[in-house]
Order: structure tokens, then C-alpha cells, then sequence
């Protein structure tokens, strides 16, 4: 007997990013000195850290990596030999020998439109790129702003300042970016904001909110006011967001102090959308699949500790192609 032919099935484009502050080069207070024994270490940090990109990109796919604090080489020299020859790397302003954020993506997935300093010496970017288009349907847009604020280590008052002002020039340029558009694109903000998710003076001049439905509602006003939700709300407590029965250690959060005995955990590094990105159909964010990559290069599990010397976790996450409004009305 002949079985029946059936229609293939199409496996939807599947989108992988991630966020790191690599800690390769983390801020010092000024004149402080760079000994030789401290330029031995930042070498095998980096080396470390290579292999945790490797896993992100060789492993998991990822085809858009912003990178934070990283320092002494090309940006394009992060992605692994073997696929280095399909990648791009935006240059970044802030020259070799000053912390900075890359931004690295695979060309074969995505083409950059244009990009932006945010902030001079290229602590933050905002970034435009059309994701490629599925079956019918015209590309997209997607904008990044990959960012690395002020932490109050060193400076206190004035970080919060700056943070104030961070955030409403990076509001700004994402309004103004969507009014100019051809077509209202997609926002993706990622980096290390050095503020908790819940810290209404760190994020109120952005515009975040924890509630889903509410980012929906306000979706159809984006340009006028857009509004993000901050998917980080879930990565505060101890277990896994959406699998409660399976624990993990310790692990609440994205930022752990190395020397703190506690277990202080920070949500620091966080991930904020559009609205058009928690939509049914077209490219949606896969929250299900988003949070702190617990990588063994970087974290220990067994022992709920870091792998010496990283103290950020990586953020991964995934955008899926899933089909056009009128496809789902069918």
C-alpha cells in the first residue's frame, strides 16, 4: 500500500543573538596602571572568553553577538577562524585600547542598513539591519541597540546621572529612527545597564515595562511613544523561568560579585523588545528560549559559582519567522 504524499514541512527561519559583557577589560579608576601581570591575566581571560563565543556561535548558531568590554584586537578577530570569512564587525570608534561594545553578525542572515555611536568612544550602538525575508513575505527591519552604561563602582552620583540621560538619548534616536523608517522596524535593546530591572529611576527615561500586554496594546503607537518590554523580570529568581522543577544553584541573575559570600546576584545585563516582536506570526521573540547561557566555561553549577575570572553571564536568545498575519487566519 502507497503511502499518502504530504506536504513537506517548512521549518521556520530561526534567528539566534546574544549579549556578553566579556569583562576582558573592565573599567579602572583614572591613571590607574596596567602592570604586566595584569596584561598576563586580561590574555587568558580573553582566551577563555574565546572559547565561550566559539560555543555561542559554532554551537548555538548565534548570527548577531554584541560584545562588551572588550579590548586589544579587531572585533572580527572574536568570531572563530572557521567561520570568520561570513561575518562582519561594525568598527568601533573607541580604537583598540579603550573598553568598548562590538557588534559582530554572521552576512549570510542579515545585511546592515545603517548604524550609530551612541555615545562617544563607542560604549553603545544602535544598529539597523534587514532580516531576510521568509517564503513571500519583504524583509523586516530590525534595530539594535547594543549599550554599556555607567556602573556607581567608581563614580556614584554620576553614573545615575548619566544613566538619566543614557536613556532618554537613547529613546530619542530609537523614535526618531522609527519616524524616518520605511518601515516601523523591530527593536531589540541589549547590554549591560548596570540597574535592576525593578529600578524605576534607572529605567523610567526608556520606557520599559514587565507587562507583556501592556507593550501589545501600545504597539500600534510606537512611533508616536514606543514602549519596551524588559524580559529580564524573569531572570530574578533561582530557578529556571519557565521550568520551575528544574533548579538551578543559585542562579538569579546575569552579574554576581566575584569576592561577595552572600550570594548577591544582580540582573545588570537585560534584554528590552518592541511590541512587533511578541506578536503570533511574522518574527517573534522566543521567550521560552531567552535568558542568562549558563555556559561551563563561565559557571559552575555544581558549586553555583563563576568560572574565575568572568562575572556576567552571557544573555542568548532567539527570533523565529512564524508565517504573516493572513497565513494564520487560514
Amino acid at each position: 500500500m502507497m503511502s499518502e504524499e504530504r506536504e513537506p514541512i517548512l521549518v521556520p527561519p530561526h534567528l539566534p543573538f546574544a549579549w556578553w559583557n566579556t569583562g576582558v577589560s573592565p573599567p579602572l579608576p583614572p591613571g590607574h596602571p596596567l602592570s604586566p601581570k595584569r596584561q598576563q591575566a586580561q590574555e587568558a581571560h580573553r582566551q577563555q572568553a574565546r572559547k565561550v563565543i566559539e560555543e555561542l556561535v559554532i554551537e548555538h548558531g548565534c548570527a548577531l553577538l554584541a560584545l562588551a568590554e572588550t579590548i586589544g584586537e579587531k572585533p572580527i578577530a572574536w568570531i572563530p577562524d572557521s567561520v570568520r570569512q561570513n561575518w562582519k564587525a561594525i568598527e568601533n570608534p573607541g580604537g583598540a585600547e579603550r573598553p568598548r561594545v562590538d557588534v559582530l553578525f554572521d552576512a549570510r542572515r542579515l545585511a546592515l542598513r545603517c548604524h550609530d555611536w551612541l555615545v562617544q568612544g563607542g560604549r553603545g550602538l544602535l544598529a539597523e539591519f534587514t532580516l531576510p525575508p521568509a517564503g513571500d513575505s519583504d524583509p523586516e527591519s530590525l534595530l539594535l541597540a547594543a549599550v554599556h552604561w555607567s556602573s556607581g563602582l567608581y563614580n556614584g552620583r554620576r553614573a545615575q546621572d548619566e544613566h538619566a540621560k543614557d536613556e532618554k538619548a537613547l529613546r530619542s534616536r530609537i523614535t526618531r529612527r522609527i519616524k524616518e523608517g520605511r518601515q516601523q522596524p523591530h527593536v531589540l535593546v541589549a547590554g549591560d545597564l548596570n540597574v535592576e530591572p525593578f529600578d524605576r529611576d534607572g529605567l523610567e527615561g526608556l520606557g520599559a515595562s514587565r507587562s507583556r500586554a501592556t507593550v501589545r496594546r501600545a504597539a500600534a503607537d510606537a512611533e508616536k511613544d514606543p514602549l519596551f518590554y524588559n524580559a529580564a523580570w524573569r531572570w530574578l529568581g533561582e530557578r529556571y523561568a519557565w521550568h520551575p522543577a528544574r533548579q538551578v544553584p543559585s542562579l538569579a541573575g546575569t552579574y554576581r560579585k566575584v569576592d561577595d559570600r552572600h550570594g548577591g546576584w544582580y540582573t545588570f545585563d537585560q534584554l528590552l523588545v518592541s511590541g512587533s516582536l511578541l506578536r503570533e506570526h511574522g518574527w517573534t521573540l522566543m521567550e521560552e528560549g531567552l535568558g542568562p547561557f549558563p555556559s561551563a566555561h563561565v559557571f559552575n553549577s555544581s558549586r553555583s559559582k563563576f568560572v574565575r575570572p568572568f562575572d556576567h553571564l552571557p544573555i542568548l536568545g532567539h527570533l523565529e519567522w512564524h508565517g504573516n498575519d493572513e497565513e494564520g487566519r487560514r
